[in-house]
């Protein structure tokens, strides 16, 4: 009975690894029955103890979120609020999973990576096959398929410019990393220029400036940071990324557009003559919203529902006619619901999980998890299912491997 668990559990992390093909309704089938099986096994070996470094652990992942669903009792939009807690909930399991949870192996750990690259990879593929049957190359290069493609659901998938990219950004990570442990073998390396190169490709298309700066940065630290990248690769692959990204800026008219809308807002300096519905604009108005508002309510907030109809009114008075369903950064959106202290404790938990990587050594952890951090910077990424999803197995990953002493993710031996 406990060997049959045991193998149902394996699977079911194998599937939750192929998260970016998968649907909503099943990604939440297959959570219930891995949360179940990890606690059947648990109660079912009783060498398994909960430890004071578990407990420590548990309270440094729940703590924000227990604040931040305690704002419910005064919020006054109550649908919403528990709308955002059912989207947010995995903030609260996966803690609970990973302490009852038993530790995993550096094999198991790499096969879970294989499966998240591949699944990635078919996404990436199936996204740039559509285009290419669908759409010619001069309308693939000029045209705003984030809107007239993506946005108007002619996916099966469900894209978006930004969770999707976040996929194919750590998908290479994964692979870079996998590289520089086999030394840069040259069989290897050429069979893994094909998925780099889609991957690249489909995040250029999806054209979200952000995961494009992110990407350039996350390769540049990682090139530079790990030590088993000796000075001509680093060289090499710096100066290839570079010139990608200049070329595929002046080339893809979206992504390029994008880029000049951030230019144009900080070249302009008079507000009658900035463009009011710029994306960097709103996301300006919303910074400066958003600190008004936390400053008025800086103790509790405003309630977990209740927090898009003060930005509404704020967004009003800034003459923002486009509506914004987000305060495109989780930790004001944390402080704007529960409190300063919330978005505190919440940094608290991200520090937490550095912690860990960091004392496996383990470089694309390190990476992987800054990348969440400055995410949280743009977007209120913990309350989108995909989002919260990523995150979430991740760091229960990270921590089950820590229980094993492994490094992650193929660190140095």
């Amino acid at each position: 009975m406990k060997k049959n668990i045991i193998i149902i559990v394996l699977i079911l992390q194998l599937i939750l690894c192929i998260l970016p093909i998968l649907p909503h309704g099943i990604i939440s089938i297959c959570l219930i029955a891995y949360s179940i099986g990890v606690i059947i096994l648990y109660l079912k070996s009783p060498e398994v103890n909960v430890s004071k470094k578990d407990i420590k652990y548990l309270f440094s992942q729940i703590s924000f979120y227990i604040l931040f669903c305690f704002s419910i009792f005064y919020s006054e939009n109550i649908t919403t609020s528990f709308r955002i807690i059912q989207h947010s909930i995995l903030l609260l399991i996966f803690p609970f999973l990973s302490v009852f949870g038993h530790s995993i192996s550096k094999k198991r750990i790499f096969l879970l990576g294989i499966s998240f690259v591949v699944s990635s990879l078919v996404l990436a593929i199936y996204i740039c096959v559509y285009l290419m049957l669908n759409y010619n190359i001069s309308y693939i290069l000029s045209g705003s398929l984030v809107y007239h493609v993506i946005k108007a659901n002619k996916l099966i998938f469900e894209i978006h410019p930004i969770y999707t990219s976040v996929f194919f950004l750590i998908a290479i990570l994964l692979i870079l990393n996998y590289l520089i442990t086999v030394r840069f073998a040259l069989k290897k390396s050429l069979i893994a220029i094909l998925p780099i190169t889609i991957f690249s490709l489909t995040i250029l298309l999806l054209a979200s400036k952000t995961i494009v700066f992110l990407a350039l940065m996350t390769l540049i630290t990682l090139f530079f940071l790990d030590k088993r990248i000796s000075k001509i690769h680093r060289i090499s692959l710096i100066s290839s990324l570079t010139l990608l990204i200049i070329l595929a800026s002046l080339s893809f008219k979206t992504l390029n557009n994008r880029i000049s809308d951030f230019t144009e807002y900080l070249t302009t300096n008079n507000r009658v003559e900035k463009n009011l519905e710029n994306s960097t604009n709103i996301r300006a108005n919303l910074f400066v919203c958003s600190k008004d508002l936390i400053y008025n309510e800086f103790l509790l907030g405003y309630g977990i529902g209740d927090v898009q109809a003060e930005l509404d009114k704020c967004l009003d008075y800034y003459e923002i006619k486009s509506k914004i369903v987000s305060a495109h950064n989780f930790y004001l959106r944390l402080a704007l619901s529960a409190g300063v202290l919330c978005s505190i404790l919440f940094i608290y938990s991200l520090f937490f999980n550095l912690k860990i990587a960091i004392i496996q050594k383990s470089i694309i952890s390190i990476i992987i998890l800054s990348i969440f951090i400055c995410l949280c910077l743009f977007e209120d990424y913990l309350l989108r299912a995909y989002g919260v999803t990523l995150y979430s197995v991740f760091v229960h990953f990270l921590y089950l491997s820590d229980k094993n002493c492994n490094n992650f993710f193929l660190s140095e031996e």
